[in-house]
């Protein structure tokens, strides 16, 4: 594959002997969110987008609609109308953006997010639509917490987006299942929807640039290794439009929770069976590459 120079971190030294950065191309983590929520509230979900998307000079390509379009209607369809649960891997920091785009404008949805960014992503999409990890009643574990929040969406007619991973693959780079969707299974009806996403990992790894690897990281992190983790997750690296446009491809799969309850059967580790429930509907390994 191909690699694209990304982003670049311009120190205030440097920055003031340079003419100032074009703040259209040079966007931190935080101020991409932020703008991102500004423009959701003002012009909707679709067109805030189509901005996100230009503005870093990437594109999501749905893989479904090339291979099958007559599959893919059907899919999005089900998408379109029914309530139930998406799950996806999560190998960036705009995955979220890459699966609210395939939603195409419906807005009842909720995400479930860590707590140290529940306020961010509250002011980015709006607080009905984020739900914590962590639940506000100290007395409740956090495994209730979730089930109670993912049914009660799915008895309102809603999706809930959460990634089962928790997003440890950006580190390992093997995929692993956490028990929360295990539990999930095993208590909704086998007739809902469990819609299934997943991001190119190499896709998203090859938005850094090599350049970007050897110099342009703060320097505790140019000597961490540029991995997804220090590059993606980090509030203050700066992404600059990537030079070249970048296609993301994304593959998904409606299936419904009956299948994944019988992966649970007999699986003598539950939450291992799932993983390789999932990695067999896109074809993967365990081992991303």
């Amino acid at each position: 594959m191909k690699s694209f120079e990304t982003g670049r971190v311009i120190s205030e030294e440097k920055n003031k002997k340079e003419s100032a950065p074009d703040i259209k191309k040079l966007w931190s983590r935080g101020v991409i969110y932020e703008d991102f929520g500004k423009r959701y509230r003002q012009i909707g979900m679709d067109n805030a987008l189509d901005h996100f998307f230009k503005s870093l000079n990437i594109s999501p390509v749905f893989s479904k609609q090339l291979e099958s379009p007559e599959k893919f209607l059907e899919m999005r369809k089900k998408l379109h109308e029914e309530p139930g649960i998406i799950i996806s891997n999560h190998p960036g920091f705009f995955d979220m953006f890459l699966i609210l785009k395939a939603l195409e404008g419906r807005d009842d949805y909720k995400i479930l997010v860590k707590p140290t960014i529940y306020e961010n992503r509250s002011r980015t999409l709006g607080e009905n639509h984020v739900v914590s990890v962590k639940s506000k009643d100290p007395s409740k574990k956090n495994l209730d917490h979730f089930l109670e929040s993912a049914k009660e969406a799915i008895s309102n007619g809603e999706l809930f987006l959460f990634f089962p991973t928790a997003g440890n693959e950006r580190q390992s780079r093997e995929f692993d299942f956490k028990r929360g969707l295990t539990s999930l299974v095993k208590e909704i009806n086998p007739a809902t929807m469990i819609y299934c996403f997943y991001v190119n990992y190499g896709d998203v790894e090859n938005t850094i640039g090599p350049d970007w690897r050897k110099s342009h990281l703060r320097r505790d992190l140019r000597y961490a290794g540029a991995n997804m983790e220090n590059t993606f997750r980090s509030e203050k690296i700066n992404f600059n439009k990537l030079t070249k446009p970048k296609e993301i491809e994304v593959d998904e799969m409606y299936t419904e929770s009956g299948e994944w309850k019988d992966s649970l059967s007999e699986a003598a580790n539950p939450e291992e069976a799932l993983t390789d429930h999932y990695l067999k509907i896109f074809g993967l390994n365990k081992r991303l590459t």
